[in-house]
């Protein structure tokens, strides 16, 4: 019955998410917070795009938190600043010495008048110090189609992440990288031109 539960939760917060950008962070482990427990998070995420060939490098401030549901499900909201918006539902697959969990992310960038989303499904796995996944990011840009040419959903990428976790079960200290591959056009290979987005966190629950 436990996981019936788990498995209609994902199926509908999903169903949410999916019809509701990039986010440069994870800083959040496979593991679910408690039910009725909240942390709270702050972070600096560090975008290094195009580093071999001469890009630039920028630094976003980030604060957020996330609440406990039900066992085995948790949410969480983020501002990045300048004026992104991120949620995001996990929910743990697997609760053993290496835990395994589903997260799906919604990121809003009202830039302009060509207001963009991306959706971010991801898979992550870890132990108590460390933690991997991979994520995809699907982008709908310009979604009230005020310029039919660039209004659309697009495969924007896919991120490897690795990180690890310091500190005791209430303050713990993230460090991680995530690493962007993405195909910007039909003549350079997927992975000649990686976004490295490091990132510095830190959570308190209680």
């Amino acid at each position: 019955m436990r996981l019936i539960n788990r498995v209609l939760i994902l199926i509908i917060v999903s169903a949410l998410f999916f019809s509701s950008c990039v986010t440069f962070s994870t800083l959040h482990t496979p593991e679910t917070i408690e039910p009725g427990h909240i942390s709270f998070n702050a972070g600096v995420s560090t975008l290094a795009n195009n580093i071999f060939n001469g890009g630039s490098v920028t630094i976003y401030p980030e604060a957020g938190w996330r609440v406990g549901v039900v066992e085995g499900f948790d949410m969480g909201f983020k501002y990045t600043h300048p004026f992104i918006f991120s949620w995001d539902s996990k929910f743990q697959l697997y609760d053993g010495p290496v835990k395994i969990a589903f997260d799906i992310g919604t990121v809003i960038f009202p830039v302009s008048i060509f207001t963009t989303i991306d959706v971010n499904p991801m898979l992550i796995i870890g132990q108590k110090h460390w933690y991997a996944g991979v994520k995809s990011t699907f982008t709908a840009v310009d979604i009230f189609n005020i310029d039919e040419s660039i209004h659309g959903i697009y495969y924007y990428g896919t991120t490897v992440i690795t990180g690890i976790s310091l500190g005791q079960e209430k303050l713990k200290l993230l460090v991680e990288l995530n690493t962007m591959f993405r195909k910007e056009d039909n003549y350079r290979p997927f992975i000649s031109n990686p976004s490295f987005m490091p990132a510095l966190g830190l959570t308190y629950g209680f």
